[in-house]
């Protein structure tokens, strides 16, 4: 259990807050909504995120918490597109920024093949 509360740790912490002076909400990490970066500012900008998530992935298939069926390396690809879709889903108002959060990080622990238990 200690693999699934390090990335729902580090989930979270990549979350989302309401805190543009649009009201819109935003990336906690990304700066302004819908702000244009380029590869590699966008690179920059999740690579310590994603090495620290590769690192706790890694660890976790060694160590056979995790699915092994599955490279780290898609598994981070699938997750940034799982926090990428979630963000459209709230800028167009179909989500909450708490549903989202929520959403990732459990489609995110599906994905490791572990079950969504909430912290304690």
């Amino acid at each position: 259990m200690a693999a699934q509360q390090q990335v729902g740790g580090v989930v979270a912490a990549g979350g989302w807050r309401e805190n543009g002076d649009d009201g819109r909400p935003r990336r906690a990490a990304a700066g302004a909504v819908g702000a244009a970066v380029s590869a590699e500012q966008d690179a920059a900008r999740h690579g310590p995120v994603l090495e620290r998530m590769r690192a706790i992935i890694k660890r976790g298939q060694d160590n056979g918490d995790f699915d092994r069926s599955v490279s780290p390396d898609w598994l981070l690809a699938a997750v940034l597109g799982l926090g990428r879709i979630a963000e459209d889903e709230v800028k167009a108002g179909r989500m909450t920024v708490e549903e989202a959060t929520h959403a990732v990080r459990h489609g995110f622990l599906r994905l490791l093949g572990l079950p969504d238990q909430e912290p304690t």
